[in-house]
């Protein structure tokens, strides 16, 4: 048995020493091909070699990683070279925008150099450094059972997820995305969905029997979800999985990723996200339930508005760095960790695209290196990028131990899609400003309550 795992490991990394060779020659062909200028992208184009060629290192990654964080992250990478290598060529990405700037079409290999660079790189930056289920996930999840002792942190955590998760969304269900999204939130501040994000994992961590914590687990994510409030509670499914994938064991079981009660959890988030694409296509109008929209949910997942106009936002970023040259947006980050309401900091990247070149916002992390440095930010993006998402988890881990661990690794679950997609901001500052916060109240309580049983005990022997 231990010999078969080891063939199939040898395998593994023999295909990805291979990928790694062809990627050189890709990144290469790429590389010439964004020196050429204006690109008329016909239906014969190489572009269907680079999309097989991406969707087979794509498979093969998700068989390293396995059902894990790197893997649920590289979906975030992968999926805009779906529509970029597949629609774009046919103009069927971000049309309204597109047909009368022909961004996409003039910095086409450019983006598609910056995707795929990015995306070849920080595959192999996990394959080095080992960031696999069994070898990163599994050994940081059993963080979250070791918590579980304060009945009085549960509860003062639950009510807190509550209230912040009605500040934050204070509308009533059911109205149209631009109706609601007019409303602000119920007090000044734009933290409010990392206040709710972040209380919500001392709630995960409560006292298993408190009503009131399994009332705030169901509650939170379905109010956000219909209040179109989707990037900010995405990943709670990927953590559910992971958590039953452990507390039952089923990474013991051989080829345990096809085990049936896997399957139908797999089958589960497939759903979940169907459900999430038909919000998304909806909410301009309301929620409700239509066939038509439905079928049109699953259609657009490969294919989705979102990622569209990240892919949009993306050429008009390489556009306005052609015209008006860099701009310092990552060292903006030094003076957005300070509270909103505390100072008034610079627009983030996307905004300031937006305000030189429409876009419906969003941002690929690569173009906004592409924005600081050029040509130059391409080439370096990944490894900043990994600088800066795994440091927390290590710092966390050496400042609080099992429970650091779990919160910056939990933070990283929730955050991803909103790092990938529009910036680090969300990401690092609850590092400076929530959860330090956090920290104190949770151990303020528990240690209050430790006194209070202490106390009891004490009473009780004397007795």
């Amino acid at each position: 048995m231990h010999k078969k795992k080891s063939n199939r490991r040898s395998v593994v990394n023999f295909l990805q020493y291979l990928f790694m060779v062809v990627s050189v020659f890709l990144l290469l062909y790429l590389f010439e091909k964004t020196n050429t200028g204006f690109i008329m992208i016909g239906p014969e184009g190489s572009y269907k070699i680079i999309f097989i060629l991406i969707t087979l290192k794509f498979l093969l990654d998700l068989y390293t990683f396995g059902v894990g964080l790197i893997s649920y992250s590289l979906v975030f990478l992968y999926i805009p070279m779906i529509s970029l290598l597949c629609f774009a060529p046919n103009g069927e990405v971000a049309s309204l925008f597109n047909i009368n700037t022909r961004l996409i079409n003039e910095h086409f290999y450019s983006i598609i150099f910056g995707s795929v660079y990015f995306y070849i790189v920080w595959t192999y930056l996990m394959f080095f450094t080992k960031k696999n289920y069994k070898e990163f996930d599994l050994m940081v999840i059993p963080s979250f059972f070791n918590q579980q002792k304060s009945i009085l942190a549960t509860y003062f955590f639950s009510v807190l997820a509550l209230t912040s998760t009605i500040i934050y969304k204070p509308t009533i269900p059911g109205q149209s995305y631009i109706t609601l999204r007019q409303v602000d939130t119920l007090l000044p501040g734009s933290g409010w969905n990392m206040v709710v994000v972040i209380s919500y994992f001392f709630v995960l961590i409560g006292v298993k029997n408190s009503k009131l914590r399994n009332f705030t687990i169901a509650f939170v994510p379905i109010w956000l979800i219909i209040n179109y409030a989707r990037v900010d509670i995405m990943g709670i499914f990927l953590f559910y999985l992971l958590y039953v994938i452990y507390s039952k064991q089923l990474y013991l079981k051989k080829n345990w990723i096809l085990d049936k009660n896997i399957m139908l959890r797999l089958l589960f988030l497939l759903i979940i996200i169907i459900s999430l694409s038909y919000i998304g296509i909806v909410r301009n109008e309301g929620f409700y339930f239509k066939f038509e929209f439905f079928v049109k949910s699953i259609s657009a997942l490969v294919n989705y508005p979102t990622i569209q106009d990240l892919i949009y936002s993306f050429a008009a970023t390489i556009e306005v760095e052609q015209l008006y040259g860099n701009e310092n947006t990552l060292l903006w980050y030094l003076i957005k960790i300070i509270p909103s309401f505390l100072i008034s900091f610079p627009e983030d990247a996307s905004k300031y695209v937006q305000n030189i070149i429409h876009t419906n916002y969003g941002m690929h992390l690569a173009a906004e290196f592409y924005l600081n440095y050029s040509f130059f930010g391409f080439l370096i993006a990944p490894f900043i990028c990994y600088f800066m998402l795994f440091l927390p988890l290590y710092i966390m881990r050496s400042l609080f131990g099992s429970l650091g661990t779990a919160l910056a690794y939990y933070l990283l679950i929730m955050a991803t899609a909103r790092i990938y997609w529009y910036g680090y901001i969300y990401y690092i500052k609850p590092f400076f400003t929530i959860i330090p916060v956090f920290l104190f109240f949770y151990f303020i309580i528990t240690k209050f309550e430790n006194n209070l049983k202490s106390k009891k005990v004490s009473q009780a022997r004397r007795v």
